[in-house]
């Protein structure tokens, strides 16, 4: 049995190891909750420089896009297409390119009833029509898209050589391709008021290829294809 002297010094002995020990645990206490205070401090850190990268990020997309798209209609700008076909050709693979008018934009414009704000709807409703119907039918051709200048637009072909027996030539498939967009202009058009219709209103497209075979410069190419379109303008008897 252990004596209260025993007691005393063995008191003694673990005494001082306690405090020693007990001044250890909380030293280590504080060292964890400070080391758990850094961390906390690092993550928010990381997290806030994280948000700022990702609005960077997203800042310099939308500016991107601005410096490359028609900021009334959404499509590409005249300078990026003409990018996109300047790239094409350095590609030397087969394609398309087609222009479109509206016809009697400038009888809309110029009409007491209508005026330019009407014909700036007209722009912008057309552009989300085309970007709709191309998002569900034809992804290549949105690619492609743009609002060339005033009523102007341009669209950009790309042939599919790999299924040539199921697509066809690259005559027949812009053949196609020239039925599908006057089928998308003509639903268009059926939803515009009677009295803008009565203007005349309506669209004229027309088309040109570029091949290694006959490699035009990108002035001769468009100018092709505006030609077309005129024709097409002709033959409807449309307005500008």
């Amino acid at each position: 049995m252990l004596s209260a002297e025993g007691g005393r010094k063995i008191s003694r002995v673990l005494t001082p190891a306690l405090f020693v020990l007990g001044g250890i645990a909380i030293s280590q206490y504080r060292e964890n909750r400070q080391l758990k205070w850094r961390s906390q401090q690092y993550y928010q850190w990381l997290g806030l420089m994280l948000n700022a990268n990702q609005k960077l990020y997203l800042k310099n997309q939308e500016l991107a896009h601005k410096a490359s798209h028609d900021q009334l209609t959404g499509l590409l700008n005249k300078q990026s297409w003409k990018e996109i076909i300047e790239q094409r050709q350095a590609s030397g693979k087969p394609f398309g390119v087609i222009f479109m008018d509206m016809n009697a934009f400038k009888a809309v414009n110029d009409s007491p009833a209508h005026g330019h704000e009407v014909g700036d709807e007209l722009l912008a409703n057309f552009g989300t029509h085309l970007r709709e119907s191309f998002r569900r039918e034809h992804d290549a051709l949105a690619r492609g898209a743009s609002r060339y200048g005033g009523d102007e637009f341009g669209f950009i072909v790309d042939f599919d050589n790999s299924a040539e027996q199921r697509a066809g030539s690259p005559e027949t498939q812009m053949a196609h391709t020239l039925d599908y967009l006057r089928a998308v202009v003509d639903g268009f058009t059926a939803w515009q008021d009677p009295s803008i219709i009565e203007l005349g209103f309506g669209f004229a497209v027309g088309g040109a290829l570029w091949s290694p075979d006959n490699p035009v410069s990108t002035r001769q190419l468009l100018g092709q294809a505006d030609a077309a379109m005129y024709t097409d303008k002709r033959q409807q008897g449309g307005a500008r």
